[in-house]
């Protein structure tokens, strides 16, 4: 049976998604990763989180998609 999974925590007082992860099986098709990426984002827009991408793969994501998720992506501050 095809498995496919993104995991992430939410962090800071719940306001940050966190992706850390995302498998998808071989047998299924690799445009489910970014369905599945295009769902967490999408989640994270209707609840008004901002997001870190940490996995590789949601990265890479970030990367190609930059212009269109710059009010997604989390800044963390420098200053402690």
């Amino acid at each position: 049976m095809p498995e496919y999974r993104l995991h992430y925590h939410l962090i800071k007082n719940n306001q940050v998604m966190a992706i850390d992860h995302i498998f998808v099986s071989p047998e299924v098709k690799s445009d489910l990763v970014d369905e599945l990426i295009r769902f967490a984002l999408s989640y994270a827009r209707d609840n008004h989180l901002k997001v870190m991408p940490l996995g590789p793969t949601i990265l890479a994501y970030f990367k190609e998609n930059q212009a269109a998720l710059t009010d997604l992506f989390y800044k963390p501050s420098l200053i402690l």
